[in-house]
């Protein structure tokens, strides 16, 4: 459980600068996370460190923006091969299950919605300076993930907001 919504995502910190918590429910019982960005750390971190058992990450964006590619390095990393002929399904995998959202996404739904870097300015500014604060820097750097830079991120906040709106 999240206090997720619609507005103010991605949630990691409240206007008074508090934490949402992340409740996750597995199989031996709930953990609760201070934050989605510390759920995030943890749940990297874990796997990143292990040693117990070889393990293959793999960035769900690589998935969806470069299937073909990222699916014969895997083939390749397993010790096979990719099928001579690869398929991408681009419909929705919820058959008529919704998810996060009201309605299904596809492929271009979700490029749109998650690749769209035209979205960060959406995020209130104390979501930016907390992610920088919280996000396990190695972690980000192990997967390329950059952070965009405040200062564009607060002049389109502006534009969005009519220039003399306040920032968020």
């Amino acid at each position: 459980a999240w206090a997720y919504g619609n507005t103010d995502c991605p949630k990691i910190v409240s206007s008074k600068n508090e934490t949402f918590p992340v409740r996750v429910a597995y199989g031996v019982g709930n953990v609760t996370y201070e934050s989605i960005a510390h759920l995030w750390n943890r749940w990297n971190r874990e796997y990143f460190d292990s040693m117990a058992f070889p393990r293959l990450i793999v960035r769900v964006e690589d998935l969806i923006f470069y299937p073909e590619q990222t699916v014969a390095k895997i083939c390749t990393c397993a010790g096979g091969s990719m099928a001579p002929e690869f398929t991408s399904t681009r419909n929705s995998a919820k058959n008529g299950q919704s998810g996060h959202y009201e309605h299904d996404r596809n492929l271009v739904d979700s490029f749109t919605r998650y690749g769209n870097f035209r979205n960060w300015p959406k995020f209130p500014m104390r979501d930016h300076i907390a992610a920088r604060a919280i996000l396990d820097k190695e972690m980000m750097d192990y997967f390329q993930y950059k952070y965009p830079d405040l200062e564009r991120v607060e002049q389109e906040q502006k534009m969005m907001n009519g220039e003399a709106g306040e920032i968020i």
